[in-house]
């Protein structure tokens, strides 16, 4: 049930085995978990301009450390049938990409991408991703407002409902938590766009499907 958007006692660097993943996608994921706490963190609190200048720092370290791990497009690559790791670094890029730019992920999130993370998603069974329905959750997130006009939308948000209820059925508080943080960072994207400061009283978060809105 482990999610990358909240902190946790344990990593899933120690975890690979139970969970059944690579030592590249555990370092993926705790780097995610890392800065996402970080930026959460930043986003509750007036942050100084020095801080600022240090949270991109930091997602530009991220993500070059993330850009240097194997892109696996060699067919001898033992990451190459890893379809759980193609789709997790796919799916922390565009999160990246978006913080950096401090745009929203309906627009950082583009066609080749959108494409790419489904392509590669769905090479896993929904029984394995069950499995791990945190770091599902954290990929579909990656793209579902980008894919809300492509033909394969429906679909994801379907998933995204399913695998969020799923989670909630047992731990309501851990995806209640994950979503809020989801949406407090998309709130600071759209707000970067609008080249406006955070809201001192935000209103009320609605539904998470209705978040871009």
């Amino acid at each position: 049930m482990s999610i990358p958007f909240l902190a946790t006692e344990g990593d899933f660097s120690s975890n690979t085995e139970y969970l059944q993943i690579s030592t590249e996608t555990a370092a993926i994921l705790d780097d995610m978990r890392f800065f996402f706490v970080a930026l959460i963190k930043h986003i509750d609190h007036s942050a100084s301009g020095q801080e600022q200048i240090r949270l991109i720092t930091t997602a530009t370290w991220i993500r070059d450390r993330i850009t240097s791990l194997p892109d696996v497009s060699a067919a001898d690559s033992p990451l190459a049938a890893d379809f759980t790791y193609k789709s997790c670094r796919i799916a922390a890029l565009i999160y990246c990409k978006a913080i950096i730019s401090r745009t929203s992920l309906s627009r950082i999130c583009n066609v080749q991408d959108l494409n790419q993370l489904w392509a590669n998603m769905w090479q896993v069974k929904l029984s394995r991703w069950k499995q791990m329905p945190g770091i599902f959750l954290f990929v579909i997130l990656s793209a579902l407002s980008a894919a809300e006009a492509a033909p394969h939308g429906r679909f994801m948000k379907s998933m995204f409902k399913t695998t969020s209820a799923y989670i909630g059925l047992e731990h309501f508080e851990l995806v209640d938590a994950a979503l809020t943080a989801f949406v407090k960072m998309q709130r600071w994207l759209k707000s970067g766009e609008r080249g406006v400061e955070r809201l001192e009283k935000p209103v009320p978060l609605n539904f998470i499907h209705i978040y871009e809105r």
